[in-house]
């Protein structure tokens, strides 16, 4: 086998995943590995961000997250596997642009460990892309990592057409108006769990929750690539 980053030969031997999970053979070398930042430590119980802070308590909330709460947050809590640093951008630039699919593969495993940790009671939906972008890249990202999950996830939601959402300010993404809608029926009563790449001001995934919500999902968090 080949690491799914570089493509150097594997060198089989053990890590501490191969401790978590046995079975499980690692896709990338142990160099690209340790360019994966994960996310760990004291973190944020809403959004997932690390806390600079030796805080032993279980709840610990950033200042980003305490106003959503004060505006009705519909998204009750994110968790990212890893920190969106150079390294990861350029591997999510092969992944979303230049449709290197077989790479989201490698991150397979700990998103499934992440999804049956903290999600195992939850629905996985994918956020949507519009139809114009979805005929520009030809696949969804979150699809994609949806279906590394290896459970039945729901295309609940469409998306209207709009500016990337990267080419907008803090500002301008949390004044802009909901682009999700319904395209399939929310169960009333059900929890889901929102999948995308990655985590930046949050505006994205709490729309889509709102929609979720305003129509009978009892619950929404979000599972997601990485967090910025």
């Amino acid at each position: 086998m080949n690491c799914l980053i570089c493509f150097d030969e594997l060198q089989v031997g053990d890590t501490w995943f191969s401790f978590l999970l046995p079975t499980y053979t690692k896709a990338v070398c142990a160099h690209c590995d340790q360019t994966l930042q994960r996310i760990q430590g004291v973190l944020c119980m809403c959004c997932g961000r690390m806390q600079a802070t030796s805080s032993s308590e279980s709840e610990v909330m950033c200042e980003d997250c305490r106003t959503w709460r004060r505006l009705a947050d519909p998204l009750r809590c994110n968790r990212s596997l890893y920190i969106y640093n150079d390294e990861m951008k350029r591997h999510m630039n092969r992944f979303k642009f230049r449709g290197d699919v077989a790479i989201a593969t490698a991150f397979g495993p700990e998103l499934r460990a992440l999804f049956w940790h903290s999600f195992r009671d939850y629905t996985p939906v994918p956020i949507p892309l519009s139809a114009e972008r979805l005929k520009e890249r030809g696949f969804n990202q979150s699809e994609v990592l949806a279906d590394l999950l290896q459970v039945p996830f729901q295309p609940l939601l469409a998306r209207r057409h709009t500016e990337k959402q990267s080419k907008k300010s803090k500002w301008e993404r949390m004044n802009t108006e909901n682009p999700f809608f319904l395209s399939n029926e929310v169960v009333r009563g059900k929890k889901y769990v929102l999948i995308d790449d990655i985590y930046t001001t949050g505006v994205t995934l709490r729309q889509a929750a709102s929609i979720l919500c305003k129509y009978g999902a009892v619950e929404v968090a979000a599972l997601t690539l990485c967090r910025g």
